[in-house]
């Protein structure tokens, strides 16, 4: 069944996300290098002091179903709690708290009031013959205000195939509208009166703006959500992420000094968390980027799979590292999961940017263009993938389209040369180097 809810946008990727459930991206755990990763006392604190928002995901109606087959819905909420739990954002209540909360006592005020959440995840699983619906929606709880709503249809006869698919859909949909909820809740506060989770919310919304004034002030936003709470995890990782932006935009006074903050924060927050998949992937991008160490790079990400291996954004994160090293089959098999996951999240021109890069590596220059032209109409400014836009550009014979991104990025970065950015890219393979710095001095870059 095919509409605008449908879980999957088509044929290929349904395919695609088939081969990686059963095989592909199944990766076996592996322990973490010491150096990198200690344990620390504050990874076991139960409740984190950052003020992220307490969700509860609870009991499914059923329609249509047994009572014996209920626990195909018990099965759902616990994989979309599990799957919203790798979120470190996010507070999940476990599910053992909510499974026997129905009736008067699902009422949003009172589990507010009895398990101290803000949000409640409820929705209603309907099987009719060949075909399911399930249809979910975010509630703020204190005052039962509905924030989002959605229906995702699937085929009876695939559900048990495509349980964890549809759960980590439904959440990596339903969790940017709580984040987007609570940026709405914090605006017009003073940055003295807002906690960690609320600074990093406005700073990763400055952050993408990609405007320098913005980019300045959601730093110094991330640097008092640290003073807040030091032991976030998510804190230093979004921190991480900022380094890496100034240091790919162009905006790096001091390459290397940067280079060092941004792995010394993402260091910090797999520290904290060991545990934290997105964190894990970041840290193995940018080890094997800016210290050239492909194998300990591949162990983090097999870590961040074998934690969480519906988590987008640690898809995300581990598929240019993929195609930095020559996997480009698995890199676009990642990016391509990663967007068909989270279609809606707010920074989604990065997403086309990935796949972008991954299609550019593998070779597949139209898919590459297409992508990078999505990212290019969202986010004119993005440097990165004007960067690789504009070389599969050339790599389809659109030599004008791509020398009028070299015009514009001059204007944006008028010291760059395509020499320094080759050198930069010593970890990638020689194939990849030499094919990206061809196609873009044909696009009037300068050499």
């Amino acid at each position: 069944m095919t509409n605008e809810f449908s879980l999957y946008p088509s044929g290929v990727i349904r395919e695609l996300m088939k081969q990686i459930r059963e095989s592909q991206l199944t990766m076996p755990s592996s322990e973490l290098p010491a150096s990198d990763i200690a344990a620390s006392p504050s990874a076991a604190r139960a409740q984190p002091t950052s003020g992220a928002p307490i969700v509860a995901v609870m009991p499914l109606q059923v329609q249509g179903l047994d009572l014996s087959e209920h626990w195909v819905a018990e099965g759902i909420v616990d994989d979309i709690a599990a799957v919203m739990s790798a979120f470190r954002e996010l507070v999940v209540i476990s599910c053992n708290s909510t499974r026997q909360l129905r009736g008067e006592d699902a009422e949003p005020s009172r589990v507010a009031a009895l398990l101290g959440v803000q949000h409640l995840v409820t929705g209603t699983l309907h099987m009719a013959g060949a075909l399911g619906r399930l249809s979910m929606a975010l509630v703020d709880a204190r005052s039962g205000a509905l924030i989002w709503s959605q229906a995702f249809d699937f085929e009876s006869a695939t559900l048990f195939q495509t349980q964890e698919l549809i759960a980590a859909r439904v959440a990596h949909t339903l969790v940017p509208h709580l984040n987007g909820s609570e940026l709405q809740r914090a605006q017009g506060a003073r940055p003295e009166n807002l906690d960690a989770y609320h600074l990093i919310l406005q700073a990763r919304a400055l952050m993408f703006e990609l405007e320098r004034t913005s980019f300045e002030e959601a730093g110094a936003l991330l640097a008092r959500a640290i003073r807040c709470d030091p032991y976030y995890a998510y804190a230093h990782a979004t921190l991480a992420d900022w380094y890496n932006v100034r240091c790919f935009h162009g905006w790096s006074g001091d390459m290397r000094a940067d280079s060092l903050e941004l792995l010394r924060a993402a260091r910090e927050a797999v520290r904290i968390d060991p545990s934290d998949a997105r964190a894990l992937s970041l840290l193995a991008h940018h080890l094997v980027v800016f210290e050239g160490r492909l194998e300990h790079a591949r162990e983090l990400i097999d870590r961040a799979d074998s934690i969480a291996p519906n988590d987008a954004e640690a898809m995300m994160w581990g598929s240019p590292t993929l195609t930095l090293t020559g996997q480009h089959d698995r890199a676009v098999q990642r990016a391509t999961l990663a967007m068909a996951l989270s279609p809606h999240d707010p920074f989604l021109f990065r997403r086309h940017y990935f796949l972008n890069l991954a299609c550019y590596g593998a070779g597949d220059y139209q898919q590459a263009a297409d992508w990078g032209l999505q990212s290019l109409a969202v986010s004119p400014n993005y440097i990165s993938n004007m960067l690789v836009t504009a070389a599969a550009l050339v790599g389809i014979d659109e030599i004008e389209r791509a020398r009028h991104l070299a015009m514009r990025h001059r204007m944006l970065q008028p010291a760059f040369c395509v020499s320094t950015l080759i050198h930069r890219q010593c970890s990638a393979t020689l194939d990849f180097r030499k094919r990206l710095g061809s196609h873009l001095i044909k696009a009037g870059f300068p050499d």
